[in-house]
């Protein structure tokens, strides 16, 4: 009867350990978490300036509306009836690279970092 009391008491030590261990780790992680969690967040907030002040431009050089109509200004629509180099019009434009996982220069959107963080 001693040596099952002395097991008991054996197991529920190791218990206690690999519990205490693993509070031990999981602390670490929400940690490690809040810290990403916070970068992130200082990074959108410098995106949120920067579109804020892009808006304020954008809205500072577009040309009121009806301004322009002359034969020179360009269409609203883009290339509606944009002529290509060879000549032939109303062929379709080239696909748009807005679905495209990078901008134009080359670095990635900001979805694609946050995703390849929440992977990591």
């Amino acid at each position: 009867m001693n040596e099952s009391v002395a097991d008991l008491l054996s197991i529920r030590a190791r218990y206690a350990a690999v519990v205490k261990g693993d509070l031990e780790l999981i602390a670490k992680e929400r940690e490690r978490i809040r810290i990403d969690i916070a970068a992130l967040q200082d990074q959108l907030r410098l995106l949120d300036d920067g579109q804020a002040w892009l808006e304020g431009l954008q809205n500072n050089v577009q040309p009121p509306p009806g301004a322009g109509t002359g034969a020179g200004s360009v269409q609203e629509g883009g290339a509606a009836e944009a002529v290509s180099g060879d000549g032939e019009a109303g062929k379709e434009p080239a696909p748009s690279t807005a679905a495209s996982s990078k901008t134009a220069s080359g670095a990635p959107t900001l979805r694609d970092l946050i995703v390849d963080e929440l992977r990591g």
